[in-house]
C-alpha cells in the first residue's frame, strides 16, 4: 500500500497543505518543521507521485538525450553525459536515453511526437558525425525546445571551437622553436571540425611568417604507416607534425621508431583528441576535447530554450582549454653532416622495408 500525504500529515500533526508545501520545496516553515517533515516521509517510504506532479505542473521536469540509429553516428563520451547529467540534475530535471532513427528523426512533426511519445519536456540531440543536410536545416529553425549537440549551426547548438585548437596546437610547437610544421590530414572527411582545426593551424603559421603545409589525402584505416614512410622519404622532412586525432599520431610515431628517428627528440607530434591517448608507452601530446564542458552548456541551453519557449538562441562554441602529454620537445640542433647522416637512414630503413615487403 503506497504512501499518502494524509499518513505524513497524520504522524507529524500537521496538515496536508503544509506536507505538500514541504515535500515541493515551496512555502515558508520553521527548520525543525521542514526536517520532521522530510525525515517521516523517508521513514514512512514515500515517493512523489510523478504523473500527478506532471499534470500539475503541465511538465515532465525530464529532458531526453536522442541517439540516432545511423551509419555516421557514434556514441556520446560519457563526460558529455555526465556534464549534461549534473546540470539538469542541479535544476531539479531529469534525464532519459531515446534512440530513434534517421528516418523518423527527418519526418515531419517528428520533434513535436518524439517529447509526447516518451514524456520528456525538451530533446538534447547528439549529432557526434557528419550530418544530413535536412538535420541542420532543422536545427536552425525549430520552435521546439532543443538543443544540437555538435553541430555548427547559427543556433541552438553546441560544439567545440575546433579553430581555436589547430591554432593551440601549432602554436605550442611555435613556442618551442619549430618552424617546419605539417599538417597531416589523412581522414578524407569534410566535417566542420576537420576544416575548422585545419586553418587554426593555417592561422597560426601565418601569423608566424611561415608556410603552411597542410598534406591531406584520404588513407585507409590501417595503411597510415605507408603514407607516413612515403611522407618522411620527401627530402624536406618536417621537425613536428599536427594530426586531427590519435588515430593519424600513433601510425606517425610508429613509424618514426621504425625509422630511427626519437620522438619527441627528431620529430615533435601533437593531435586533437578526446583525451589524453597513449602509444607505446608515451602519453601523445594532445589539445584535450572539453568533454564535460560540451555537455553542461548543452543543458545550460536546453533550460534557456524552456523558459524561453522555444525561441532560438545563438549557438555556442566552446574553448579547449589544455594541453597534455610528452610528445613535444624544442627542435635538435643538428649539424649539416649530420643531418646528412639521418637522411640517408631514413632512406635506407625505407628501401629495406619496401623490399622486405615485395618478398612477403
Amino acid at each position: 500500500m503506497s504512501v499518502t500525504l494524509a499518513d505524513i500529515a497524520e504522524k507529524t500533526n500537521l496538515s496536508k497543505m503544509t506536507v505538500s508545501h514541504i515535500l515541493r520545496g515551496a512555502g515558508t516553515v520553521r527548520p525543525e518543521t521542514r526536517k520532521r517533515v522530510l525525515e517521516m516521509a523517508s521513514q514512512l517510504g514515500y515517493h512523489t507521485n510523478s504523473a500527478a506532479r506532471a499534470m500539475r505542473k503541465g511538465r515532465f521536469d525530464t529532458v531526453g538525450l536522442l541517439f540516432r540509429s545511423s551509419t555516421y553516428d557514434i556514441d556520446l563520451p560519457p563526460r558529455v553525459i555526465s556534464g549534461i547529467a549534473e546540470t539538469l540534475e542541479k535544476n531539479d530535471f531529469k534525464m532519459i536515453l531515446v534512440k530513434t532513427s534517421n528516418d523518423s528523426l527527418l519526418k515531419k512533426n517528428s520533434l513535436t511526437s518524439i517529447p509526447n511519445k516518451f514524456m520528456v519536456d525538451g530533446l538534447i540531440v547528439s549529432c557526434w558525425g557528419e550530418i544530413p543536410d535536412e538535420l541542420r536545416e532543422m536545427a536552425e529553425i525549430t520552435e521546439q525546445p532543443v538543443c544540437w549537440i555538435n553541430s555548427d549551426c547559427q543556433h541552438n547548438c553546441v560544439y567545440p571551437d575546433d579553430r581555436s585548437a589547430g591554432r593551440m596546437a601549432t602554436e605550442h610547437l611555435l613556442r618551442l622553436g619549430h618552424r617546419k610544421i605539417a599538417l597531416v590530414d589523412y581522414t578524407g572527411y569534410f566535417h566542420f571540425s576537420v576544416v575548422g582545426r585545419s586553418k587554426g593551424y593555417a592561422d597560426a603559421m601565418a601569423d608566424a611568417d611561415l608556410k603552411p603545409r597542410i598534406i591531406k589525402k584520404r588513407i585507409a584505416t590501417g595503411y597510415g604507416f605507408e603514407g607516413f614512410l612515403e611522407l618522411f622519404s620527401s627530402g624536406d622532412r618536417p621537425t613536428a607534425i599536427v594530426t586531427l586525432s590519435h588515430f593519424e599520431a600513433q601510425p606517425i610515431i610508429y613509424c618514426a621508431a621504425h625509422l630511427g628517428l626519437k620522438v619527441p627528440g627528431d620529430l615533435s607530434v601533437i593531435t586533437i583528441d578526446e583525451r589524453l591517448a597513449s602509444s607505446m608507452g608515451i602519453d601523445i601530446s594532445s589539445v584535450v576535447f572539453p568533454e564535460r564542458e560540451i555537455g553542461v552548456e548543452s543543458a545550460k541551453m536546453l533550460l534557456s530554450r524552456l523558459e524561453g519557449n522555444g525561441r532560438p538562441i545563438s549557438s555556442v562554441t566552446v574553448p579547449f582549454m589544455e594541453i597534455m602529454g610528452s610528445t613535444c620537445a624544442p627542435p635538435l640542433l643538428y649539424s649539416e653532416a649530420r643531418q646528412n647522416r639521418t637522411e640517408r637512414q631514413i632512406k635506407k630503413r625505407i628501401y629495406e622495408l619496401d623490399k622486405r615487403r615485395k618478398l612477403q
